[in-house]
Parts: structure tokens; sequence; C-alpha cells
């Protein structure tokens, strides 16, 4: 009878240490996003951008790994390194370009909506206002 016991609290006891005898409980609940995939925003873009005083035109050649965004954004100024995330129908676009001798930031965040994408342009210390880019080219 005691061989018995003590081969039961044998059992026991390696069952507890192995983990097997956690209980579902136990766990942490696991973390789910419903996140949407990034959209498809690749390809050959003619930007406008309305300023308070001034419009300009921009193109974008834009190549996506996942979420991750880089190419070149081009126009009278000159042609500039351009990176970006996107997130569901969300992008954001990024390139900095030399203005009263520093290097400028201009952002532009947009909702995509197929081949268009509408949204806000920052273009820090040159104003704010909007932008409508449209897929030209995938």
């Amino acid at each position: 009878m005691k061989y018995h016991r003590a081969l039961g609290v044998l059992f026991v006891s390696l069952f507890a240490s192995s983990g097997l005898a956690r209980t579902q409980s136990a766990q942490p609940p696991s973390e789910h996003t419903d996140e949407a995939p990034p959209a498809n925003v690749g390809g050959g873009y003619h930007c406008s951008v309305a300023l308070d005083s001034e419009e300009f035109g921009v193109e974008f050649a834009v190549y996506q790994s996942g979420s991750r965004l880089r190419g070149s954004a081009s126009g009278e100024a000159g042609e500039f390194e351009l990176t970006g995330s996107v997130s569901g129908n969300i992008v954001s676009f990024l390139w900095y370009r030399p203005y009263g001798g520093r290097q400028i930031p201009f952002r532009l965040t947009g909702e995509i909506k197929g081949d268009v994408i509408e949204g806000t342009a920052d273009l820090s210390s040159i104003g704010k206002g909007t932008f409508t880019a449209e897929r030209f080219m995938k």
C-alpha cells in the first residue's frame, strides 16, 4: 500500500512539474487582433498638393513590402527618397526636401479608395493642406 501511495505522489509531482497539470483558466488570454491586412498601394501616382496659397504636383513611385513603403517623390524641386507605411486602408508617405537651407519633412497621410488616395499634407513650416493622389500605374 505504501508503494502505491508513493508512486501516486511521484506521478502527481512529475505531472505537475511538467506543466501538463495547468488548467486552461491559468493560461493568460491570447491576444487577438482584427487588424485588416495592408492595402496594396504599390505603383506610380500623380499627386496634387493644395496649401493655403499654392498648389503643386508631385509624382510618386511606390514599392511595397508588407506594410512598409519606399520609393521616390519627384517634382519641380527635384527627386527625393520616399518612405512610408500602410495599415489597412490608411497610408502615410514621408520625404525630406531642402527648403531655406534646411531639410524639411513633407508628410502626407490619407485614406486609400481604390486607385485614389486623399488626405492631409503637413509640410512642416511651409504649411498644411490637403492632397489627392491617383494611381496611373500598378
